[in-house]
């Protein structure tokens, strides 16, 4: 399996990696799509989840949505990972507020999914970032009480 995994890295590394910063979007959205997937994977080199997240996390506002959704989609896997939990610790308010923002601004529904696995996975770094969080939510109850 050891090879399979080493094999699957330099897959990564290599090719897929270099095409998150596309200029073609469908490039962008297909290659960040492979990496959430890919993301399960145990490589043998412990930088690599590390790059994989530092490529995906600015596509979360990229101009075309279609990347930020996939952005937001594999955001939602990495961070089950135990050996991301330092690295996302000090970003997880700065990821939440764009969550915020993409759900307020597009309806984005996935973005509910990660937030819910932040929340679950950070609660005490999310201090700062309660109140938009709180009034997001409150803004979402109004408008479903008085339009459905």
């Amino acid at each position: 399996m050891d090879d399979l995994d080493e094999q699957l890295e330099l897959l990564v590394v290599h090719h897929v990696l270099p095409e998150v910063n596309s200029p073609v979007p469908f490039l962008r959205m297909r290659s960040i799509d492979l990496l959430g997937a890919l993301c399960r994977a145990n490589y043998p080199n412990p930088s690599t989840l590390p790059s994989v997240l530092q490529a995906v996390l600015p596509h979360m506002t990229d101009p075309e949505l279609p990347v930020a959704v996939f952005s937001v989609l594999s955001i939602g896997s990495l961070i089950d990972r135990e050996e991301l939990q330092e690295f996302l610790r000090p970003l997880v308010g700065q990821i939440m507020n764009i969550l915020l923002k993409l759900r307020a601004d597009h309806e984005l529904e996935e973005a509910s999914f990660v937030m819910d696995k932040l929340i679950e996975s950070y609660a005490d770094e999310l201090g700062p970032v309660a109140r938009p969080i709180c009034a997001s939510l409150v803004i979402k109850f109004i408008f479903f009480y008085f339009y459905f």
